[in-house]
């Protein structure tokens, strides 16, 4: 009998099972990093005005999300095998929420910076389903 995605090989010793929920979920954290470049990037001139700022620090907060973002991806594959998946993942879920809901409400530029390292913070999840998937299927030859 072939395994699949949704159900993983008989040696894997947990009997941890795929359902479309999951797929649904993990397809989500994987683009989130994508989405929110997309959403955030046609607002930059407007955002210099209502802001009443520079061009440099509107596009320096773009940059210090990338930056926190692709820190974060190195670090919670560790976090994830130490703490667990749930918490990790519902932490950097939180702080993305919070990251997205100060950006959306900050009055200063300077505001706006700190909210976008927390909603960096919170992108780097997107390596989790790689992470859950590959805990699901243990044979190497299924990946």
């Amino acid at each position: 009998a072939g395994y699949s995605v949704f159900r993983p090989s008989p040696s894997s010793s947990d009997g941890f099972q795929f359902s479309w929920y999951h797929v649904m979920l993990l397809m989500q954290l994987d683009v989130i990093q994508s989405f929110s470049q997309d959403s955030y990037i046609p607002s930059l001139p407007v955002m210099v005005t209502e802001l009443g700022t520079t061009d440099a620090l509107i596009a320096l907060s773009l940059q210090v999300n990338w930056f926190t973002s692709g820190a974060v991806c190195l670090a919670i594959g560790f976090a994830a095998d130490r703490l667990g998946r749930r918490p990790v993942l519902l932490s950097c879920m939180t702080c993305y929420i919070f990251g997205a809901l100060g950006a959306g409400m900050t009055p200063s530029v300077d505001g706006l910076i700190l909210a976008r390292v927390l909603q960096g913070v919170g992108e780097g999840l997107c390596v989790m389903p790689y992470i859950v998937a590959r805990d699901a299927i243990k044979d190497a030859d299924e990946r």
